[in-house]
């Protein structure tokens, strides 16, 4: 679309392709009769704004009749529809399923019509022709009440909105009929979901949490976690979530981005870096780990042979990462450990300790490789003191450079 400014030059341009500028501006005539309809239908219960929206349609479609009686004169027809990206964009950003957007959307139509007035009376200006002038400075006095139409329908509705607007709010986070309440009288929880009303019916596109959750009971913690979730879900507004705690990491986040002395250790799905992380530091903070060392060695098949200390050998997925140089830490999560039967392979060891924490338990076993870290399923059987034995291939296992290891 030929786009027109106060720049001489641009006038010039667009006075030399009139029969452009005519074709473009009955396609502006007709959706803005048809965004008129829309606002109509889309809020039939905001006081002033029916009735308004109709008056408006008729006038813009008696003004695309003008236009369309002059490209007939011309010869003209009116084409395809080439679109004015600006108006469009500022359209998308406004347009949304939510009825808050009202006094958004009322406020950007205001300025696509004072964007629309200053081109009109630019071409009133400047067509040679006194008629054509005439013609669109009558257009141009009718889009400046147009957008100022729009300007008073926003003042109107505002405070009304913004009062629906915090009751939803509160309604969005479950606190409907908390909004007469002190906020110092709520209890932790709920004064985090007033903290997340305030964002949400400001609308806003990008919300930061910091550590939002750590003063709260680890029982709420859960509860407010689950809800956390669902909301950003619900809401598909972008959430910025700062934690030390991986397992909010874990449970909330569609990207994780691991932070090391101000730089990006590691960065990707939550799950690829607990199971794939590149550093041992990744390794150490996302969750717990047991870091071995261990010598990489030949290829058996579908596995590749570890050998870690005491001439214990392990096996990784032939396909495993093996760090360039330098040496080499195995890294193996607690629960990628599996408790096994006495064999020639197993790694035998003692349960130092047990600690049970309702649907797992957490076992310190002293073996060959060192103390390593075990979690299990909590059956209530394995004690300390316990001989068991560990399958030599782990679920899970990870080469690392550990610059601060030694080779076995």
């Amino acid at each position: 679309m030929l786009q027109l400014a106060t720049d001489p030059a641009w006038t010039a341009l667009a006075l030399s392709r009139f029969d452009e500028v005519l074709v473009d501006h009955a396609h502006c005539e007709k959706k803005a009769a048809a965004h008129a309809l829309s606002l109509l239908a889309s809020f039939p219960d905001v006081p002033g704004l029916p009735r308004a929206m109709a008056r408006l349609a008729r006038e813009e479609a008696g003004h695309l009749g003008q236009v369309l009686a002059l490209l007939d004169q011309r010869g003209l027809s009116l084409g395809r529809d080439h679109g004015d990206p600006y108006a469009q964009g500022l359209l998308k950003r406004a347009r949304t399923p939510r009825r808050e957007r009202i006094v958004d959307m009322l406020l950007v139509s205001a300025l696509i019509e004072e964007r629309s007035r200053e081109r009109l009376e630019l071409l009133g200006q400047h067509l040679p022709d006194p008629a054509l002038r005439a013609f669109y400075g009558k257009l141009a006095e009718a889009e400046a009440g147009h957008g100022a139409l729009f300007v008073r329908l926003a003042r109107r509705v505002a405070p009304a909105e913004a009062a629906r607007k915090v009751e939803w709010a509160l309604e969005t986070v479950g606190l409907a009929g908390f909004g007469q309440r002190n906020s110092t009288s709520l209890s932790g929880g709920q004064q985090q979901r007033v903290a997340l009303a305030r964002c949400i019916a400001c609308d806003t596109p990008v919300i930061l949490l910091d550590e939002p959750l750590s003063n709260l009971d680890a029982k709420l913690r859960l509860v407010m976690r689950r809800e956390l979730r669902d909301l950003q879900r619900r809401l598909g507004t972008t959430m910025i979530f700062v934690t030390h705690d991986q397992e909010e990491a874990m449970s909330l986040a569609d990207e994780v981005f691991l932070f090391n002395a101000g730089r990006i250790e590691q960065s990707g799905k939550p799950v690829d870096i607990y199971r794939r992380p590149k550093t041992r530091y990744a390794a150490e903070f996302f969750g717990k780990v047991n870091l071995v060392p261990v010598s990489a060695g030949e290829l058996d098949g579908a596995t590749r042979i570890l050998h870690g200390p005491n001439q214990i050998v392990l096996r990784a997925p032939a396909n495993v990462t093996i760090p360039a140089s330098g040496p080499i830490a195995c890294a193996i999560r607690p629960e990628a450990w599996r408790i096994t039967a006495a064999g020639p392979r197993s790694i035998p060891g003692r349960v130092l300790d047990v600690m049970h924490l309702g649907d797992r338990a957490e076992l310190r076993v002293d073996t060959p490789l060192g103390i390593q870290l075990v979690v299990i399923l909590d059956d209530a059987k394995t004690a300390v003191g316990d001989a068991i034995h560990l399958d030599p291939q782990p679920v899970f296992a990870q080469l690392l450079s550990d610059p601060t290891g030694s080779t076995p």
